[in-house]
């Protein structure tokens, strides 16, 4: 990531002012910075300056930071900038981000939000090692970089919402921010990047009003600004110094074809992280910059000294490992010091350089002055576009069921990212042309708001579009994808899948079914089984929680399915070969992982057989055909000629039996791979499983007559490919539940672990409580956390316990704790050791195997598998090892390449290798920002007891951009508010389909369509009133009136005034009488104004498309009312007690109010009345409730004159509301003046028509 965000807030710490606080003004080059300490001064930057008393580039000064952040106003004049900054306050139960993630309790003021540009390490290798000339040409390629990238950002995402709930999407006229430029890391390695700290004011440009920036939107294209930056930093470092970009991993991107046009790379390397840096900066310096290798070194060597000095000997190896592992604990948390001038520092990067036996000079000069071909846009073909645009679209699809724009941009630039352009135009029109062609291949899951905005004012368009659309966060879904998914819902809705029956007997079966330790299943066991055995469709699922028994579940309906299908009718598949082998294991059936059946079934596996296969078919033909040529010679033969012919015949026999065999082994491992009738795949952990993935192992039962069980819990860890199903399956009521939970000792943990999964904060109270949430607020989370485990590991015999860490760098450090600690206790013997990764491994030393190995099996025949946990119990001369297998306790050997690149030390782990895992205790580290998901897997582990261990950051290690430390990241200060921000993160996927129906629901939503309508009668009268007001007043008047505090209010007093009478005479009254005399229009708001549906007072535009918009706008709320009342009058009986004459206008009204009101359908009309403070909605409340009709009053009639013809009562009907109720109580054959003889089954004779007694009246 080379672009992160993080929000930002002000404070009063001003005692770490740098040393260069006293420099002058003005713009310094890089020179000038080599004899200073500290890093420069800030600058302001932004489009938005031009509505302050700031010019771009202009030094930040401390006092104008405080006025513009912290106190929300010109950082000169002082001027407010709208609505001052609101205190910490807190929030409305319910609320929801525009995400639709629970918001934290307290809401407090975001001063801004810190965009940090930081280059690829080789950049920062490169600008550390070079001469001043080529330093600066770096630096200027990265500031050049990053004003491109915030220049894309101001002109294609940056805006701001307005509106009741942010309706609108406004267009402003750009940022307000100040960066600084940093040299080098927390831990003194060269680390050139720039902290855009971009202010939380922007300027609307319809009415110059001061707002908020829309965030939301913001942090959606954080990623794509990142790969957009990378890109155009590579771009400008080759214009400025010839260096090229190269990639650097496994994934393919896009590149020159031989033609000249672009075309797909094939992997560059077979190993390590796909990364893109710059040719000719060696991957040693690289990575000599990257960690923390030489403070880790410097400090062994210290420790080793004060060894030998002390014992008065050599050490032995193992303690110096030990010593090793001391160092990188202990400089984990060291920062080095600001105070060194940057020519110091890089005096020092140059002499680590030589360290490692590089010339500095000779790597400048292989990375500079190199020729590569530049691109730009009118070069690219149509159908190159086309053809990246689909591998855009599959690598974003893959990944995620729905994706927006902001991912494609990320995808495509990533591809492009060894194509070098021309300029910052060339590259963001090329990126705009793919994924364009992108989202017309895709299938769009969001409704656009209006479809007339081509001659709209100003007011009703943001970039083209209109204000209540969100093109920029519009939601995609691949076709491919809503095809299996639709596929798969379907196969969950048939009844053609294999089943056993008479139900009652399964029941009565499954009460006999003995399990485990000769137990009987529980009721929900017994239950969902009996479902699952008894269902006819093709897909069915099991959702389990934690701890609930699913392995149990799943041996009761093996034994029942076999005993009627026969054995070995159960196929069990799992998405990794550890799981998948547990599966095997628990349950006795035939298992592989996911991937190997796919390739086996119809990937390469499948082809390369029927390729086998056809091969020997055809050789087994034409040895068939040489041996007939034989034979028939054989009659004219010779003795002799027939002896030599027999002798061919055999050999030609041999080898047709030879290709037999051959055919026979091919189709006999198909059909290992080849699902049959009644049969039953189980896809277990099927939360981990893409739907691509369900979808082709579905495809393959329905195709066979088989049926597919899923089996695993959506509340835990999902796919990393696009996934959702499991847990649509449970939201749609299409799974069978287990809800018993057995795992844990304690009774009160089993309750508590379903309020965990379900993310319900009060059962962070129970856990409390039980002493299982242990605050750290000086950053030792994770000393606490290995402490206990090393505790419960040491102590009791035969007491199994998993350490659980946030992330890979944690685990990586608790695993060194670990074996340096072990080994004092005798535990590990580090005399001979073997390489692993990232460290080495003595007997004794427990290792988790990073890949599946085939070819590498245990005593028992089973292979090695990724997640494998083994102890190494010999160490042989030639660096092979014994070991033993955790889970089984088999033997296996495995060689020194094999250790070294797939294997680790294996005492703490990650949540997703935790998964699956029961132990006595569990210990896990959580950090800011953890997801609920990987919380609840990791307090699921232990059967005695599982703690959480909660790290806050300490506030002297947050990071400051700014030389006066005004500027702090907002992070949660207390432990309990990171566990609840943990609840409130659920990651869990949606389906494609799911996301569509949510996005048609807010686009058909009554209070949404309500707003929309509200904001632009307002963006209306907002432009009629600034017109009027310039042109009668001029610029001068219209910008005091602008800043007038009245301003919200006195366009909404001129959207219902009465103009006549306004003269320019008036508009050029001083502005307080002007504020006075428009105050005081009378206004023509009536109460017999037109009214939309009784809700809305009718607006009107002077501009057609603008009235286009409303009209629109107009349809779409009396559509949706008419909508909701039929829904509300077949749904709800609270109406019945109404008399029928009342009952529509009733229903309507209370609809209108329940939707609007965006409360649950009440059982009372017009359910819960608003809060005083929220005005807006009690305005609503108190009109609809003033329309309720007098139920005491007499019923009207409808009816008051003859009708002739159906047609005549229909029209009468339809005007007064009662058109559905002619098909529930007239016959269908009306003729005129009557309707003929009905049968009782078609007319309820006590339905009631308005003021009539039993249809009195009508002719029956």
């Amino acid at each position: 990531m080379t672009a992160s965000i993080s929000k930002m807030s002000i404070d009063y710490y001003f005692s770490t002012i740098s040393n260069s606080d006293g420099q002058i003004k003005g713009v310094r080059d890089l020179t000038a910075y080599y004899t200073d300490s500290g890093d420069p001064a800030g600058k302001w930057f932004g489009a938005g300056l031009a509505g302050l008393s700031l010019n771009a580039g202009d030094r930040v000064e401390k006092f104008q930071a405080k006025r513009l952040f912290q106190d929300s106003k010109d950082p000169l004049t002082g001027e407010l900038l709208g609505r001052s900054q609101i205190k910490a306050t807190t929030a409305p139960e319910g609320a929801q981000s525009p995400s639709g993630q629970t918001v934290k309790k307290t809401r407090e003021a975001v001063a801004g939000f810190d965009i940090t540009f930081s280059v690829p390490k080789s950049v920062s290798v490169l600008w550390a090692i070079s001469t001043p000339e080529v330093q600066a040409k770096l630096l200027a390629a990265h500031r050049q970089a990053m004003a491109e990238s915030l220049a894309w950002l101001e002109e294609n995402v940056i805006q701001t919402r307005t509106g009741h709930g942010g309706v609108a999407k406004v267009e402003v006229t750009g940022l307000i921010g100040s960066s600084f430029d940093h040299w080098d890391s927390r831990a003194g390695d060269p680390q050139l990047h720039t902290h855009a700290v971009i202010a939380n004011r922007v300027q609307r440009v319809s009415d110059g009003q001061w707002a908020t920036l829309d965030s939301y939107t913001l942090h959606k294209y954080v990623v794509a600004t990142s790969e957009k930056y990378n890109n155009l930093l590579f771009d400008a470092v080759y214009r400025e110094t010839g260096a090229v970009a190269e990639q650097r991993g496994q994934e393919p991107t896009i590149v020159p074809s031989p033609e000249g046009n672009l075309a797909v790379s094939d992997a560059v390397e077979e190993s390590g992280k796909i990364r893109v840096e710059l040719a000719g900066v060696p991957n040693e310096l690289i990575e000599e910059f990257s960690t923390r290798s030489r403070a880790i070194e410097n400090e062994k060597n210290r420790l080793l000294k004060e060894w030998e000095d002390s014992n008065g000997r050599p050490a032995p190896t193992e303690v110096i490992i030990r010593l090793r592992q001391q160092a990188t604990l202990s400089t984990r948390t060291a920062k080095v010091s600001d105070a060194q001038p940057l020519a110091v520092k890089m005096t020092n990067w140059r002499e680590r350089t030589r360290a490692l036996g590089l010339n500095p000079k000779q790597v400048v000069a292989a990375a500079i002055g190199h020729e590569t071909t530049v691109f730009e846009s009118g070069a690219i073909t149509y159908s190159a576009v086309l053809e990246i645009a689909g591998h855009v679209l599959a690598q974003t699809a893959h990944k995620r069921a729905t994706f927006n724009q902001a991912n494609l941009i990320a995808t495509t630039e990533k591809l492009l990212t060894t194509i070098r352009c021309a300029s910052a135009s060339e590259r963001n029109e090329i990126t705009h042309q793919i994924v364009e062609a992108a989202t017309g291949m895709a299938a769009s899951l969001t409704p656009r708001a209006s479809r007339y905005m081509d001659d709209a004012d100003a007011v009703l368009t943001n970039r083209g579009h209109s204000i209540f659309d969100s093109p920029e966060t519009a939601i995609f879904a691949s076709k491919q994808l809503m095809n299996d998914e639709a596929f798969l819902m379907g196969l969950a809705a048939n009844e053609a899948g294999p089943s056993l029956p008479d139900p009652s007997k399964v029941q009565e079966a499954l009460g006999n079914v003995l399990v485990g330790d000769n137990h009987h299943l529980s009721s929900d066991q017994a239950r969902a089984a009996l479902e699952v055995l008894t269902s006819k469709q093709t897909l069915t699922a099991i959702i389990g929680p934690a701890g609930t028994g699913k392995t149990t579940t799943m041996r009761g309906i093996k034994e029942l399915w076999e005993a009627h299908h026969s054995p070995g009718s159960i196929v069990g598949l799992a998405p990794s070969a550890v799981a998948a082998a547990v599966l095997g294991e628990e349950v006795g059936i035939a298992t592989d992982n996911t991937a190997k059946w796919l390739y086996e079934s119809v990937g390469d596996g499948a082809a390369r057989r029927t390729q086998r296969y056809f091969q020997a078919t055809a050789a087994i033909t034409a040895t068939e055909n040489s041996i007939k040529a034989a034979r028939s010679q054989s009659a004219t033969s010779t003795p002799a000629q027939r002896t030599a012919q027999a002798e061919k015949i055999r050999q030609l026999t041999r080898k047709r039996q030879a290709h037999a065999a051959t055919v026979a082994k091919c189709v006999a491992e198909q059909s290992k791979y080849t699902l049959r009738q009644g049969q039953l795949l189980i896809v277990d952990e099927a939360s981990m499983a893409g739907t691509t993935t369900l979808a082709e192992l579905g495809a393959q039962a329905d195709r066979a007559g088989a049926k597919v069980l899923l089996v695993g819990d959506p509340a835990q860890l999902e796919s990393v490919e696009a996934g959702g199903i499991l847990g649509w399956m449970e939201r749609d009521h299409n799974a069978s539940h287990l809800n018993q939970v057995f795992r844990f000792k304690a009774d009160w943990e089993k309750k508590a672990s379903l309020q965990l999964r379900e993310g319900i904060i009060d059962v962070l109270d129970d856990y409390e409580e039980e002493q299982r949430l242990h605050y750290s607020e000086q950053g030792t989370a994770a000393g606490a956390a290995y402490k206990a485990w090393l505790t419960d590991t040491t102590g009791e015999p035969g007491k199994s316990s998993i350490l659980i860490a946030a992330d890979n760098e944690s685990v990586g450090e608790l695993n060194l704790q670990a074996q340096a600690d072990l080994t004092a206790l005798g535990r590990i013997n580090l005399d001979v050791t073997v390489d692993v990764r990232n460290a080495t491994a003595g007997v004794g030393d427990v290792l988790l195997a990073r890949q599946n190995d085939r070819k590498l099996k245990d005593a028992n025949g089973a292979f090695i598998k990724n997640g494998s946990r083994l102890v190494i119990t010999e160490i042989n001369l030639d660096g092979t090892i014994a070991a033993t297998r955790e889970e089984t306790g088999a033997t296996i050997q495995l060689g020194p390449d094999y250790l070294a690149a797939n294997t680790e030390l294996g005492y703490a782990v990650t949540a997703h290798r935790a998964q699956g895992v029961t132990v006595d205790t569990g210990h896990c580290l959580v950090k800011d920002g953890l997801s609920r998901e990987l919380f609840y897997v990791s307090m699921t582990r232990g059967r005695e007891g599982n703690h959480a261990y909660i790290d806050v950051t300490p506030d002297d290690e947050l990071h400051s951009p700014d030389e006066w430390n005004l500027f702090h990241q907002m992070v949660p200060t207390q432990g309990r508010e990171i566990l609840e921000g943990v609840l409130n993160n659920r990651n869990a996927a949606l389906t494609a389909h799911e996301t569509l129906a949510i996005e048609e629901g807010k686009a058909n939503d009554l209070a949404t369509m309500v707003s929309e309508y509200e904001y632009a009668t307002t963006a209306i009268a907002t432009e009629s009133f600034t017109t009027w007001l310039t042109a009668n007043g001029g610029q001068d008047i219209l910008h005091q009136i602008q800043r007038a505090p009245e301003w919200a209010r006195l366009i909404s007093a001129w959207s219902q005034a009465d103009h006549n009478g306004l003269t320019s005479e008036t508009a050029e009254l001083p502005p307080p009488e002007l504020l006075t005399h428009l105050r005081s229009l009378p206004a023509n708001g009536s109460a017999d104004a037109e009214l939309i549906d009784s809700l809305l007072p009718k607006s009107t535009a002077a501009n057609s498309s603008d009235q286009q918009i409303l009209n629109d706008l107009d349809r779409r709320i009396t559509t949706r009312i008419d909508y909701l009342t039929k829904t509300a009058l077949s749904e709800s009986k609270k109406y019945e007690t109404i008399p029928l004459g009342y009952r529509y206008e009733v229903a309507r009204l209370d609809a209108i109010w329940t939707e609007v009101s965006e409360q649950s359908p009440s059982d009372t009309i017009l359910g819960r009345t608003p809060p005083k403070s929220d005005w807006r909605l009690s305005r609503y409340y108190k009109h609809l409730k003033e329309q309720l009709p007098d139920l005491t009053a007499p019923i009207p009639e409808m009816i008051d004159q003859p009708w002739n013809t159906e047609e005549d009562l229909k029209e009468r009907l339809a005007d007064q509301g009662y058109l559905d109720l002619l098909d529930q109580t007239l016959h269908p054959n009306i003729v005129a003046g009557s309707a003929r003889e009905t049968d009782a089954d078609q007319f309820d004779p006590t339905l009631q028509l308005p003021g009539q007694d039993n249809a009195a009246g009508l002719d029956i």
